[in-house]
């Protein structure tokens, strides 16, 4: 059973998409376009698989070995239970 901070997590995941799904439907002029692609580039949203697969896709294409991020999410328990999510993958191996 979702506790209530899984809950307010997925809120805010699900906002993101919605707001991802808006930018792509809305006709944008291509100088905004490119600027929300970059934005949104390495952007990873959802549960703790799609957090793996983002950040490992990530990895293999940067090559780095030390990540910084970044997580705005005006709720701290669920900003919280974003960066435990992370964390667990590292931990995870």
């Amino acid at each position: 059973m979702a506790n209530e901070s899984d809950n307010s997590v997925r809120a805010l995941f699900n906002e993101a998409a919605e707001l991802a799904d808006a930018a792509e439907r809305a006709a944008f002029v291509p100088a905004a376009n490119a600027a929300l692609e970059q934005l949104f580039r390495y952007a990873v949203v959802g549960g703790p698989a799609t957090v793996r697969t983002g950040v490992t896709d990530f990895l293999r294409a940067t090559g780095v070995d030390e990540l910084m991020t970044t997580a705005m999410i005006f709720d701290q328990a669920a900003r919280l239970r974003s960066f435990e999510i992370l964390a667990a993958l590292r931990e995870s191996g």
